[in-house]
């Protein structure tokens, strides 16, 4: 009888370390499957979004682009994270009018005055890099008016008020152009980060010369040297500047490096 009953009890023990292995696995099973906020819940737009993060990976970003619209209506247009993403690529792969489409697909499902602003932003940045890539005034003229509407919904957005003075000075509507620009350097004077640095220096130049603003430039960009100086892209204006990318695992770098120290030692490089 005691032994049965020992058997018994190992038994049950077995039993119930089973069952909770398996209710485990259920629970992290189902919290993988989860979708995030923004995600599609649609069974047909999961697969589909999961394909297009497939295409995504392969950097077949045209296939991928697709397939995020797709599963963002499949899922009813409440797909954010789709279109964000099919935003995004849009943009990187120089699909512009594209970009402007999703991004006005975005604007067509906002709920919220944030996000509304958010979409007129996008929108307008969309049409304001179509306007430089194909010259066309009308998707500055348009831009404009996206950029607008970020403005008196919330006024207070320095960068609607940069990039609306940028597609301003491109319609050749200067001083229109320097009021947003100099209320942009109003705006964001406090803030402080690297970005914001290098920008409000670029600003400060169109405020000089319009025809700057006109132009193609590099990226504005900051960094901080060795000795602890701020050193920013448009703080360098009007010297010969010289831009060396390497890495210490880089045996060419290396070398490269030496034979610049030789040159400038020797007054070649200024």
């Amino acid at each position: 009888m005691i032994r049965a009953l020992r058997t018994l009890s190992r038994l049950s023990c077995a039993f119930s370390l089973a069952f909770f292995a398996f209710s485990f696995h259920l629970h992290t099973l189902s919290s993988q499957q989860a979708p995030k906020p923004g995600e599609p819940t649609n069974p047909k737009a999961v697969k589909t979004y999961q394909g297009a993060l497939n295409w995504q990976k392969q950097r077949a970003y045209s296939q991928a682009i697709g397939d995020f619209r797709k599963a963002n209506q499949q899922d009813g247009g409440h797909c954010t994270e789709c279109l964000q993403r099919a935003y995004s690529l849009a943009l990187e792969i120089g699909a512009y009018k594209d970009a402007a489409d999703i991004a006005r697909e975005k604007l067509a499902g906002v709920s919220t005055s944030t996000e509304q602003a958010m979409a007129h932003y996008q929108l307008g940045t969309a049409l304001q890099k179509q306007g430089l890539d194909e010259k066309k005034d009308k998707c500055f003229e348009e831009s404009c008016g996206e950029f607008k509407s970020v403005i008196n919904t919330a006024p207070k957005t320095p960068l609607a008020h940069y990039a609306l003075g940028v597609s301003l000075a491109h319609l050749k509507q200067d001083d229109a152009a320097k009021q947003e620009f100099s209320t942009y350097l109003d705006l964001d004077k406090s803030n402080q980060d690297k970005v914001s640095v290098a920008l409000h220096d670029r600003v400060s130049r169109y405020m000089e010369n319009i025809n700057l603003a006109r132009s193609t430039m590099a990226p504005p960009f900051s960094l901080v040297t060795l000795d602890g100086k701020p050193v920013t892209m448009d703080g360098l204006a009007g010297k010969v500047v010289l831009i060396d990318f390497w890495a210490t695992w880089c045996g060419r770098c290396r070398v490269s490096r030496r034979l610049q120290r030789s040159s400038a030692s020797s007054r070649l490089l200024c």
